[in-house]
């Protein structure tokens, strides 16, 4: 792994710990943080060499999927999750990103149901999901 792989995925994990806490704090992302982000990934994947169009854009595709997911539930997924979702998808390739994406969804689907049992949440509420990401990206990291 070169240097500047190692810089794209401390990054990225420095980006989904702000976004974690903000969104746990505030259940909101702020746009201006997402496009921030969304620009370090590109430029950090531009510096690294794996910047083609074709590694890129497949990246995007969950993300936009949940923009759909969102617009069609009315906000069952927020649009913040959706929009952090297509800028993690520039700082790593597809292949990763469903990984994270599949145990972010997994410890947050066991945490929603821990809740519900135990009766600390009931069904209307939210639970904030960037924190679950990050938590995916942090058991991603020895795979790949």
């Amino acid at each position: 792994m070169s240097i500047i792989e190692m810089v794209l995925r401390c990054c990225l994990l420095f980006f989904l710990g702000g976004a974690a806490r903000i969104d746990y704090l505030k259940r909101e992302l702020p746009l201006i943080y997402i496009v921030v982000g969304f620009g370090a990934g590109l430029l950090l994947r531009i510096l690294s060499g794996t910047a083609a169009l074709v590694e890129i854009l497949p990246g995007f595709i969950p993300g936009l999927l949940c923009l759909l997911i969102a617009k069609l539930s009315k906000e069952s997924i927020g649009y913040g999750d959706a929009f952090m979702l297509i800028a993690i998808g520039t700082f790593c390739p597809i292949t990763e990103l469903l990984f994270l994406l599949l145990c972010g969804f997994l410890m947050a689907g066991i945490v929603s149901i821990l809740l519900l049992v135990l009766k600390k949440r009931n069904k209307k509420e939210e639970i904030p999901l960037i924190p679950f990401l990050l938590s995916g990206y942090v058991l991603t990291l020895p795979f790949f």
